[in-house]
């Protein structure tokens, strides 16, 4: 059920922690949709702040395939 008609969570369903730094990297946007009225005017949520410039592109980069290994695992 949605919260309102132009506020809504979104979040990725994956298989893996790649795939939702995949999917992050799309749905992200470092401009807002000009087509879009409900996020037009409000930059990131952040009303009378100027639109951060270092929101990364590709979330993927932050991967770490060891990040969740067991100490002492191979």
């Amino acid at each position: 059920m949605p919260i309102s008609h132009t506020q809504d969570t979104v979040g990725p369903l994956a298989r893996t922690v790649a795939d939702a730094a995949a999917a992050l990297g799309v749905i992200q946007s470092q401009t807002y949709d000009g087509r879009d009225p409900a996020t037009g005017s409000v930059p990131l949520g952040w009303k009378g702040r100027s639109r951060p410039t270092n929101i990364p592109t590709d979330y993927t980069q932050f991967l770490n395939p060891k990040a969740c290994r067991a100490p002492g695992s191979a």
